[in-house]
């Protein structure tokens, strides 16, 4: 087993890292020894020989932590000797606290290997979202913004950094100790799929008024509406004929590739313009939901656009739908979903999740931009920076979302070749670690021909 020491005074902060990187991440035994052994770095010992790893961030000092002061002001770049023997898709790896030297790792002798990159507080500022603490900075929805963010400042949102961490600190380990008994985790790449239930009905409560000045109103605005007229126009307004409710469009395509979609659905529509046009109980929406489970899919929550900074919110939302479940006779493992809007603050709302009994969370995406805002393609725990601790809720982060690729407010790459290359590259940094691609597409953006064509696409790439 190998003994780790550190001379930080953030020790539940630096255990958590240690504990995903080295634990749950690689499989490697490991405890903490008692006595620190090196100043300024997190010292791995076994056998004689020792793994040296910069230790900058959890240095920071006290006065600095959760403020401004404490974000990182430049990118380490470090290149990557062979004599490591990792197999990369890039040249160079980049870190955000780290010792002025060229080399990630450098080999000072056969006993010992110092890795120059802090990659632990590097690995912990992504995946806590420290600066979204830190920073403060929010738009106009109360999100923290993709353009204060230090993988847009750095331009890292499209690599996977923690699971490249991982990939040094593995290689060092095998180098010291070949020999060292464990075994590391199988990770299979996955691609889970997830639909935000917004709108179920885009014909609900429309009289042929309505239904013109709608139309009209919308018809060049939203390529969604423009083919909602078609259908109007068409005479296809009937029972089960609305361009919004296709979710047995959604899983068909699902079921035909041996995939499983997760359907977050709002429970409490308070604003009926931004909170749904449904109501979980009415007997449609109950008859849906009950479908879903049935035919082997997901049902999950998406609490309110009111309700991230409210811990009552997101539990009775949250049990509303849980109630229903259990009327339905719906059984789930996990139960999970995604905050509306993405509206998450991240010094409160991973607590509220899990004071809700919420297993699981996948609000964690950049509206603005696809990528890794965690920096991770893996499953793992929250860490609560307020009260220091690590929760059990745990966090599959959103790497891809419909609007954030096509929509022109955000990257505008359209329905075509561009926006299927970006989202495939995403997809490839997943399958390369053995992590789970967490796609959120809208049943809203799936109406006509070529919304159905990307999607379709992305799923077959």
């Amino acid at each position: 087993m190998l003994l780790a020491s550190t001379t930080t005074r953030f020790q539940e902060e630096w255990h958590y890292t240690m504990a995903l990187l080295l634990g749950d991440f690689l499989g490697i035994p490991w405890k903490q020894s008692d006595v620190a052994k090196d100043e300024g770095f997190t010292v791995v010992e076994f056998q004689g020989r020792r793994l040296r790893i910069a230790d900058i961030f959890f240095h920071t000092p006290q006065r600095e932590w959760l403020t401004p002061a404490s974000l990182p002001k430049k990118k380490r770049t470090y290149s990557i000797p062979t004599w490591l023997g990792i197999e990369t898709t890039h040249q160079d790896i980049p870190a955000f606290f780290g010792l002025e030297l060229p080399e990630i790792a450098s080999q000072d002798s056969n006993q010992q290997i110092t890795i120059n990159g802090d990659l632990l507080g590097s690995a912990f500022f992504l995946l806590s979202r420290y600066e979204e603490v830190a920073d403060g900075g929010r738009d106009k929805h109360g999100r923290f913004p993709y353009l204060q963010s230090a993988s847009s400042r750095f331009g890292t949102i499209s690599r996977a950094l923690v699971d490249e961490y991982v990939e040094v600190v593995f290689a060092a380990v095998q180098r010291l100790w070949p020999s060292l008994d464990f075994v590391r985790p199988a990770r299979n790449y996955e691609l889970r799929l997830s639909h935000d239930i917004d709108f179920l009905f885009y014909f609900r409560n429309w009289n042929w008024r309505d239904a013109i000045k709608r139309s009209l109103k919308t018809f060049v605005a939203n390529p969604a509406s423009r083919e909602a007229c078609k259908w109007l126009w068409r005479d296809n307004r009937r029972k089960n004929a609305d361009p919004f409710n296709n979710l047995d469009y959604i899983m068909r395509q699902s079921e035909q590739r041996d995939l499983r979609s997760a359907f977050y659905f709002i429970s409490s529509n308070n604003k009926p313009s931004i909170d749904g046009d449904y109501c979980i109980e009415e007997p449609v929406v109950r008859s849906l939901i009950h479908e879903i489970s049935e035919r082997g899919h997901e049902v999950g929550i998406h609490p309110s656009y009111s309700s991230y900074n409210s811990s009552d919110a997101i539990r009775t939302e949250f049990h509303r739908l849980l109630d229903l479940g259990k009327t339905l006779g719906i059984t789930q493992s996990k139960w999970g979903g995604r905050q509306h809007y993405l509206r998450w603050d991240q010094a409160i709302t991973p607590a509220y999740w899990e004071e809700a009994d919420l297993q699981y969370d996948s609000t964690l995406g950049f509206p603005e931009h696809i990528g890794f805002r965690c920096g991770t393609c893996q499953e793992y725990q929250l860490y609560d920076l307020k009260n220091r601790r690590q929760l059990r809720l745990r966090e599959r982060p959103l790497h891809v979302m419909d609007v954030s690729v096509i929509d022109k407010p955000y990257m505008d790459l359209g329905h075509g070749d561009k926006a299927l290359s970006a989202i495939r590259d995403i997809k490839s940094t997943c399958r390369r670690f053995g992590g789970q691609f967490n796609l959120l597409w809208h049943n809203t953006r799936l109406v006509n021909a070529k919304q159905r064509a990307l999607y379709e696409a992305v799923l077959d790439a």
